[in-house]
């Protein structure tokens, strides 16, 4: 099932060298040169990586918006 899939994801990625922190809250993306190039925790922590993945919610990264039409 979708919980087999996302435990297969997160040792996959564990084993490429990658670290999954979980019910972290993530306050700000760090933004370098128009490149996200980290992000800052509410604890005041900071992770860099080449790549950074997300797995928030759309409404939660771009927060609610109304389209006006």
């Amino acid at each position: 099932g979708v919980g087999g899939i996302a435990k297969s994801l997160a040792k996959g990625l564990v084993d490429q060298g990658s670290e999954i922190v979980y019910k972290a809250n993530v306050t700000g993306i760090i933004i370098e040169q128009g490149k996200a190039v980290g992000v800052r925790l509410a604890d005041g922590r900071e992770f860099f990586a080449k790549t950074i993945i997300s797995n928030a919610t759309r409404w939660d990264t771009f927060g609610w918006f109304q389209i006006q039409i």
